[in-house]
């Protein structure tokens, strides 16, 4: 009796590196993090050129954050992935991208991403630090858990949509105190005027508020970029 024919399986053509590097990083998983743009909406900030840049440089660190997770995930399921009929098709499980290659390009894009968020201030390298943190944790063991794995999505997108109202939060706030400093800075002239009138004031005190006022001037004009860009550290 004829032994039967094996079935010959054609294996894709090898990927060249470059191309393998950018099937790794996933890029039509990117379409998650527009969730960032939430921010200028709900502000109604559509206009605004400023919050726009900085809601774009925000997508930007959030699909380099999670590519260099995809790619650690990649690395540790390597194994295992190249037992799975679809999974065995990833970069890292066919060997394409290899392991020094895909470590070294997780570091650069997680560095890059960091470095973003700290341009965009504090509270934004918090959340992509605890969005980096929630990606790694679910990579290494979270995934696998009944429920857990829900909620770690879930967190996923809700840091996402907090990425740039965090901002808009702070500019909201410091355009409100803006706001009360010119109501403020608007009732002196009048202050000054009904002290002279009823001579409450009297000249060498008028000369000490100019005084006053002038360094009050320097210093606001010293400052003046960091009251421009408030959420820069």
């Amino acid at each position: 009796m004829a032994a039967p024919a094996r079935e010959v399986v054609e294996l894709p053509r090898r990927r060249t590196a470059l191309r393998a590097a950018v099937v790794a990083l996933r890029p039509r998983q990117w379409s998650k993090n527009l969730l960032v743009f939430a921010g200028i909406v709900f502000a109604a900030k559509l206009g605004d050129a400023v919050r726009w840049g900085e809601a774009l440089a925000a997508f930007g660190a959030y699909c380099a954050l999670s590519s260099a997770a995809y790619l650690v995930n990649d690395l540790r399921d390597r194994e295992h992935d190249r037992l799975h009929p679809v999974k065995r098709e990833r970069p890292v499980a066919r060997g394409e991208l290899s392991v020094g290659g895909a470590v070294g390009l997780a570091a650069l894009l997680g560095a890059a991403a960091l470095a973003i968020t700290g341009w965009l201030g504090w509270p934004s390298l918090g959340l992509a630090a605890g969005f980096a943190g929630l990606q790694l944790a679910y990579s290494f063991g979270v995934k696998h858990v009944v429920l857990v794995d829900v909620l770690a999505i879930g967190g996923l997108f809700v840091i996402r949509a907090a990425a740039v109202a965090s901002e808009q939060e702070q500019y909201a706030r410091i355009e409100e105190s803006r706001a009360k400093l010119v109501d403020a800075e608007a009732e002196v002239p009048k202050a000054m005027a009904d002290a002279f009138r009823t001579g409450r004031l009297g000249i060498l005190d008028y000369y000490k508020l100019r005084n006053i006022q002038a360094d009050t001037n320097m210093r606001q004009s010293i400052a003046g970029a960091s009251t421009m860009t408030p959420v820069k550290q």
